[in-house]
């Protein structure tokens, strides 16, 4: 029971890498409470993980700080955030995009980490101690052709945890995981699709798609006392492709146009 008497709120938790760091921290022994705009996914996911839920669509501050409220007036304050909720955009060159377009993307990608960190960080401060998991990507790192909106918000959100970490360390730790391909809802179409990830497979033998059970036990540690000495660190889990890079631009490019095929 790693998580015992902690009140945790996780962002996008009714599906995908949030439901199973819910369920994670659930099951050792937070109080969870799942924030997400999708309503009956999020119902069921807490019905099914015996966990509480918010609706609230994070790109809305007001949204976000109301929820916020609603957790602190009913469980005291939150001691744990996991920033996990985020939408990725069109796989098309920046000048391809609408200005609209950006906007969505960086407010999914970015904007909505800023707003749940700054509505979580008094009731922090008030407590005088916490921990935030923020849940990024490799394309931070390495944005292949197609995610230059999608990568700048992901790296937005490393430099928010650098400067989160620095400016309220140590009581308050401030970490972010950057996964590669993991099974997801979302990324499933990608796995299925006979011969999509060849180009990755080709440069790294071996290599498999992650489980979210994977991010899920890393969020774990960098929400529990575990990992109270680790602090402003981007830890990237891609089962190594980042290593070298792998070939994530042809990816994409197939990608585009099975889209464009219909």
């Amino acid at each position: 029971m790693r998580l015992a008497n902690e009140v945790a709120v996780v962002t996008g938790g009714a599906a995908g890498i949030g439901a199973a760091i819910a369920e994670r921290f659930q099951a050792e022994g937070a109080r969870v409470w799942i924030l997400d705009r999708d309503a009956p996914a999020a119902e069921a996911t807490a019905a099914r993980l015996g966990c509480e839920f918010l609706i609230a669509d994070v790109t809305r501050a007001d949204e976000v700080a109301r929820a916020f409220d609603v957790v602190a007036a009913e469980a005291g304050g939150v001691s744990l955030l996991v920033n996990n909720a985020a939408a990725p955009g069109e796989l098309v060159r920046l000048h391809e995009y609408s200005v609209e377009d950006i906007d969505g993307v960086l407010a999914s990608n970015l904007s909505s980490y800023l707003y749940c960190t700054h509505a979580v960080l008094p009731q922090m401060l008030r407590a005088g101690r916490g921990a935030i998991v923020n849940i990024g990507s490799e394309s931070a790192l390495k944005p292949p052709v197609g995610e230059s909106v999608y990568g700048a918000g992901k790296a937005g959100v490393v430099a928010l945890t650098h400067s989160v970490a620095v400016e309220y360390g140590p009581a308050i730790r401030c970490n972010c995981i950057s996964p590669g391909v993991v099974r997801t809802p979302m990324t499933q179409f990608l796995i299925d699709t006979p011969g999509l990830l060849d180009p990755v497979r080709a440069e790294n033998p071996g290599w498999e798609p992650g489980e979210v059970a994977d991010i899920a036990a890393l969020a774990l540690f960098l929400a529990c006392n575990e990992s109270r000495y680790v602090n402003g660190q981007n830890i990237v889990a891609d089962g190594g492709t980042g290593l070298h890079h792998a070939g994530w631009t042809p990816v994409n490019g197939m990608i585009r146009r099975m889209f464009e095929k219909g």
